[in-house]
């Protein structure tokens, strides 16, 4: 994003309408506000812009409650916006300032306090600037982040299912500071920006003023490499994207999968640089922060290693994994195994399982045709009949459609190649003391059919 030469309404409206093209009258724009002085700026800005554009405008202030000034300057921020118009929706965090990893916990309470009240038709606004940018790439860079960190922040981006828009990026803080002075802004100064044991403090206490020193145009010139960072990991998204087309293998995805696996040997195809590139496009939606380059390389190498095709080496990231399996990497979220009950079930309505986001459902069909072995391998519920639904636990036996005999489950899965992760966390429907229907094989024998003499037909389904 270019520089401009300074800030006032008429530009800023310009560039807002810009950036956001497609606001109607039903979206709802919030403002992250903390009442310094970049988030007054930006709340003077947008009171003016909206009020002209018919919107409707609020402001979210959060009291992390760290400072014994907080209670100050959360009334402060409800007289301010009082005093426009503007509704100030506030609540404070349960942080102290003996929290663990404070920083990374207070960004938590932010992002939970904003989804609790922007949707996904609303937009939140935020007042980070160029100087922020500079800060961030700096920061990003020095902890090795690759084009995607580097990048900085977009004008605009989806995080966490928001809609989130920076509008005064292209300024940096003088120019902010000087809009403030020229309206006789008040705000507030939070001490803690002062504390240089933070990360940002220290880089903008330190570290920049060295910078601009030496090159007084600094912060335009990370801004600018942060933009051409943008241009570089957009362009290797492209790549990724075109690579995944050609590797997808959606016919064996289940319902645990996140996305649709990867074929193994059209991933190696690839050069190594492009498997590392596509995996981290594969997981863009689903993770915060990118594969540790690392971590990458090592379960690779233990993929290409394997000689035993039931091996499945894990790697965990946030709250996701990956699994390889018969030539494939998937994507999972990340699964806690514990004990679990069996559950009665009337078959009534969907019945959302415990530890998955997922539901079983029982539909009806009336069967065109149902042969004489079907019919001699079925079961007529009675109105008031139900099941159970079970998980492995190890030497049951199933009569599969079209044997005669039982087998062990455990040699099913086997033989249908059924992935070890799903053997375990899928769940089986039992009546009557026999597993009729499984998550990983599907429909086993007997088959049931309601008391009206419609078959009963069992699905996993996302929750809803």
């Amino acid at each position: 994003m270019v520089a401009l030469s300074s800030l006032n309404q008429q530009q800023f409206a310009s560039q807002l309408t810009a950036l956001l093209p497609s606001l109607s009258k039903s979206t709802t724009l919030y403002l992250a506000y903390s009442g310094g002085c970049d988030s007054q700026v930006l709340l003077h800005l947008l009171d003016t812009y909206t009020k002209s554009q018919g919107l409707t405008l609020k402001a979210l202030h959060l009291n992390h409650g760290l400072s014994s000034n907080a209670a100050a300057w959360q009334s402060f921020c409800h007289a301010q916006c009082d005093s426009l118009g503007v509704q100030c929706l506030s609540e404070q965090a349960e942080l102290s300032n003996d929290t663990p990893n404070l920083e990374a916990m207070a960004r938590v309470a932010r992002q939970q306090f904003f989804a609790k009240h922007v949707t996904a038709n609303d937009v939140l606004l935020t007042a980070h600037h160029q100087t922020d940018q500079a800060e961030t790439l700096l920061h990003r860079a020095v902890n090795g982040a690759g084009a995607r960190g580097v990048a900085g922040m977009a004008a605009t981006n989806q995080m966490n299912g928001l809609n989130i828009a920076r509008p005064l990026l292209s300024y940096s803080r003088s120019q902010i500071e000087k809009y403030a002075q020229q309206q006789g802004l008040e705000w507030v100064e939070d001490e803690s920006n002062a504390d240089t044991r933070f990360d940002r403090n220290y880089l903008r206490r330190e570290v920049l003023p060295v910078l601009k020193k030496r090159w007084p145009q600094a912060e335009q010139g990370l801004a600018r490499s942060a933009t051409k960072a943008a241009d570089a990991w957009q362009l290797l998204q492209d790549l990724g994207k075109i690579d995944l087309q050609k590797a997808y293998f959606p016919e064996y995805a289940s319902a645990l999968d996140l996305a649709p696996p990867l074929s193994w040997p059209a991933l190696q195809a690839l050069s190594s640089e492009r498997i590392h590139n596509a995996i981290d496009v594969w997981l863009l939606p689903h993770c915060r922060y990118p594969l540790v380059r690392s971590q990458l390389y090592e379960w690779l190498r233990q993929v290409r290693e394997l000689s035993d095709n039931d091996s499945h080496p894990v790697l965990q990231h946030e709250d996701i994994e990956l699994q390889y399996y018969d030539q494939r990497l998937h994507l999972l979220s990340v699964y806690e195994k514990v004990p679990i009950e069996e559950l009665n079930w009337d078959l009534q309505a969907p019945l959302a399982l415990p530890n998955l986001a997922l539901q079983l459902c029982a539909d009806l069909e009336t069967p065109a045709t149902t042969t004489k072995q079907a019919l001699e391998m079925s079961v007529q519920l009675a109105a008031s009949d139900t099941v159970y639904v079970a998980w492995r636990a190890g030497g049951e036996r199933v009569y599969q459609p079209g044997r005669v005999h039982s087998q062990a489950y455990k040699k099913c899965l086997q033989d249908a190649r059924v992935a070890p992760w799903l053997r375990e966390r899928l769940p089986l429907i039992k009546f009557d003391g026999n597993i009729v229907w499984s998550g990983s094989l599907g429909q086993l024998a007997p088959v049931l059919f309601n008391h009206q003499g419609e078959q009963v037909v069992f699905s996993l389904e996302q929750s809803s």
